[in-house]
């Protein structure tokens, strides 16, 4: 029992020096590995932060791509449909109001183009006929007031280069000349306040001639002025009279490109008014968009009408028509009278949309259109299929046609690729709306000039760093 005891006695105090012994050999090396460990751990970290640094330009992912507004930009939807003979055209309204006249008889033969019924849209502010011509002859008293600017700027330069002539010349103007020119400088400022007046005081105030005579008014008096000095200048047979009537001539010249600049601004102005009230008048008619006879008028003087009813037919005399189903944000993009692309058999023609449904179908949620073709330029048999190009825009800012292409299906949900100034991937999320041919109608708040991958997105993912291809 002694000897066993002592045996492991023995075998412990053996393996207590072995370990005292290589105990620092064991935490060296155990401190050695630790220090491997974080080494390793920082060095990683530090490479996963900061990708960008890391990833040379040989190494990262050659993309195509466009800027979002480019991407989205003129799209037409395409859709193919039978084309038939037109029986009628429908005369359709497109604004509500009161039917104010009727332009044809029952029976009329008439154009494409003629106005059939006129639509009083009782909107105080929207320009009627009056006000499109009364905005017409604005532009007119515009033109007058800019030539009369004109002419009396042209009076100051003529008087001006009068002065540096006799200062250059060592003479003085004679009496008839000052007097003369400083009568037309008069006359000028006489009618330049008598057009502003008249602008000011107009029953149908138009701000924009009111200004154009305002600048007119100036012009004359700065013409009066210069009319004046030059008078001043002549008399003076000096060097320095000689350089002054120079700077008149120039300011002279001068005076006269500022009132073509400032007199075409009000002009522009005036210009998009009329375009404006152009298209509410135009609004505001029926017109037929065939050549045809008036078989069915659904109206009269002083009927109320709504947007898209029908206030008549047309039978047309020839052409044909093409009937379509589309998408509510497709059927949102279209007006009556819009014209289409339309191709077939190798050949390509135009319709114009006769018809917008007031209502989805109800058995598949979709919109009828309707579009009229007049002719072809080669025989098309009814029943032949045809490719109608619908250009399509939606008004809200964040609703938008995206090609199918562009968009990449994740676990997530669809997503757009882009990719930021640093050339690093970004995924926006966008929200379905419907689908259309080979576009999408979604939401997805993005900006126009933002860079979206359209080739080679498939691979890609958040984070990842790309270049741009030529």
């Amino acid at each position: 029992m002694i000897n066993q005891n002592q045996r492991y006695n023995d075998v412990f105090e053996e393996k207590r020096r072995f370990f005292s012994r290589y105990k620092r050999m064991f935490l060296g090396l155990l401190g050695v590995i630790v220090l491997i460990g974080l080494g390793s751990y920082l060095y990683w970290s530090e490479k996963s932060s900061d990708v960008t640094g890391d990833v040379t330009e040989e190494e990262a992912t050659e993309v195509m791509t466009k800027t979002f507004g480019e991407l989205v930009r003129d799209i037409k939807i395409e859709k193919i449909a039978a084309i038939e003979p037109v029986a009628g055209a429908p005369l359709v309204a497109r604004t509500g109001g009161r039917v104010s006249s009727i332009e044809v008889n029952l029976g009329e033969e008439l154009t494409a183009g003629r106005v059939v019924v006129s639509i009083d849209t009782g909107v105080e502010a929207s320009p009627g006929r009056a006000q499109l011509a009364a905005i017409q002859a604005s532009l007119g008293q515009i033109n007058g007031i800019e030539a009369e600017a004109v002419r009396a700027g042209e009076n100051g330069v003529k008087m001006a280069q009068l002065a540096a002539e006799a200062a250059k010349a060592g003479r003085s103007l004679t009496t008839l000349q000052l007097a003369k020119s400083q009568e037309q400088a008069d006359l000028a400022v006489r009618q330049a306040e008598l057009a502003y007046n008249d602008a000011a005081e107009a029953e149908q105030r138009v701000d924009q001639v009111v200004r154009a005579a305002d600048i007119g008014l100036k012009a004359a008096k700065l013409a009066q002025e210069q009319a004046a000095i030059a008078q001043k200048v002549a008399a003076r047979q000096t060097s320095d009279g000689l350089k002054q009537a120079e700077q008149g001539v120039a300011a002279a010249k001068q005076t006269i490109d500022k009132i073509h600049v400032d007199i075409q601004a009000q002009r522009v102005s005036l210009q998009r008014q009329v375009a404006v009230a152009a298209e509410q008048v135009k609004l505001a008619q029926v017109i037929s968009p065939v050549d045809g006879q008036v078989t069915r008028l659904a109206v009269r003087k002083g009927d109320f009408v709504r947007p898209g009813q029908e206030v008549g037919e047309v039978i047309a005399f020839e052409g044909a028509q093409i009937s379509l189903n589309v998408a509510t944000g497709v059927r949102e993009s279209l007006a009556v009278n819009d014209q289409v692309e339309i191709s077939a058999r190798g050949q390509e023609f135009s319709g114009v949309i006769a018809r917008l449904a007031d209502a989805p179908r109800t058995d598949m949620a979709l919109w009828q259109v309707d579009i009229f073709v007049s002719g072809t330029p080669e025989v098309v048999h009814p029943g032949d299929l045809v490719v109608v190009k619908l250009p399509v825009t939606v008004g809200e800012s964040d609703n938008h046609f995206i090609p199918l292409d562009a968009v990449v299906v994740r676990q997530g949900g669809i997503v757009l690729m882009t990719v930021n100034e640093q050339g690093v991937v970004e995924e926006r999320i966008v929200t379905p709306i419907s689908y259309t041919d080979n576009y999408m109608e979604a939401k997805l708040e993005i900006d126009d000039n933002t860079v979206v991958i359209i080739q080679g997105q498939r691979i890609l993912r958040a984070g990842d760093v790309v270049k741009l291809g030529s």
